[in-house]
């Protein structure tokens, strides 16, 4: 759809609209999706946010069979997807720990983050490839078919029983629930500990992955393929070290695992910013390993969480917690982009580099003297 959108319009307004479509209900709903996710069958929720994704996919494709090809057709569709989606990754990550041994969460969410990352870079390639190919209404049939199978999938599996909460849903007692999630977060020490570095490194570096374009174009003075082969290389970094961690990631220590990737995330960004600019291709290696290194530390994380908070209040933990997260990189974006404006992204990327590798050493000495890292 954004493929279509680009190709119909060449609009910059069009795509930030679409943009805006697809993230709103993360924005407006997400800090509230837990409690739904605790309050209701985490299964059939997830059937039903799979099920929103068809319709809405279905609902599209006769439109365009119609011939009513309008944009804010194509808006509302992006909404409700990411409406199902929404509701989909609570649900998800708080059923897991009923799914697998609480061993292997780790393993198990690397193995989930491998998928995401395959689908990330795939799916752009592929659906531009059918909407080239195909009519548009051929091209949402396979996304009907995807959500299909999906339900089908889902279908068969069995969740471990979670005592449900059986509360109605007004206003009053979501902000109850959320209230309550606050003084979960609170009472957990660990999740505590390892929340903060999480949030500080969402404001700090997560806006850099977004200037990465602007790097290769002003200091390298690169082509659009060079800007490609570098936001391609991060996304691979990401996608190895998801499949390593759902291979090899059984044994890892959560707080090691958070603390050495804030260190390394500060290294390898404070190397990349320090490249003259004939060095693309040298480049190139520190931009993988800042994928690599990012996602080394969210996995253990999330599985951190999974472990030490109740099943029943999982999902508006989870929840919550990813809300806080994300709402950190906009924020940090509204920094990062006035000063590498004025100071040129390179010194920014080494000043950004400084201060994760001070965070890093930081978290590293605190999980050292409160002998957190090395806790299972």
């Amino acid at each position: 759809m954004i493929w279509w959108i680009t190709v119909r319009t060449g609009s910059a307004v069009a795509l930030g609209l679409a943009s805006i479509a697809g993230l709103a209900p993360q924005i407006v709903i997400g800090p509230f999706a837990g409690v739904w996710v605790d309050r209701f069958d985490k299964k059939k929720l997830m059937i039903f946010a799979d099920g929103t994704v068809a319709l809405a996919s279905a609902a599209l494709a006769l439109c365009f069979a119609m011939g009513w090809q309008s944009l804010p057709v194509v808006y509302i569709a992006l909404f409700l997807r990411a409406l199902g989606e929404t509701f989909h990754k609570p649900a998800m990550q708080a059923a897991l720990p009923g799914l697998v041994p609480e061993s292997e969460l780790t393993r198990a969410g690397g193995l989930g983050q491998a998928v995401n990352q395959l689908s990330a870079m795939a799916g752009p390639m592929i659906g531009a490839f059918l909407t080239e190919t195909f009519p548009m209404p051929l091209v949402l049939a396979a996304d009907i078919l995807g959500a299909a199978l999906a339900v089908w999938a889902l279908s068969g599996l069995r969740f471990g029983s979670v005592p449900q909460s059986g509360r109605s849903l007004s206003f009053r007692s979501l902000l109850e629930d959320m209230r309550y999630a606050f003084r979960l977060i609170a009472a957990n020490k660990g999740v505590v500990a390892a929340s903060l570095p999480v949030l500080l490194t969402s404001f700090l570096f997560m806006p850099l992955g977004s200037l990465i374009p602007l790097m290769v174009k002003e200091h390298f003075l690169g082509t659009a393929w060079q800007t490609g082969l570098a936001r391609s290389l991060f996304s691979t970094g990401m996608l190895v070290s998801a499949v390593f961690i759902g291979v090899f990631g059984k044994g890892v220590k959560p707080f090691a695992a958070i603390a050495l990737s804030t260190l390394f995330l500060g290294i390898f960004s404070f190397i990349a910013g320090s490249l003259p600019s004939q060095a693309f291709s040298l480049y190139c290696v520190p931009v993988f390993l800042l994928g690599a290194s990012g996602m080394w530390g969210s996995v253990p994380y999330i599985a951190l969480v999974q472990r030490t908070i109740p099943r029943e209040h999982l999902g508006k933990v989870l929840s919550l917690l990813t809300s806080l997260i994300g709402a950190g990189i906009p924020l940090g974006m509204a920094v990062a982009g006035p000063a590498s404006e004025l100071l040129g992204v390179g010194p920014w990327m080494r000043i950004i580099g400084v201060a994760m590798a001070l965070l890093g050493l930081s978290v590293f000495l605190y999980y050292r003297s409160n002998s957190l890292f090395n806790k299972d």
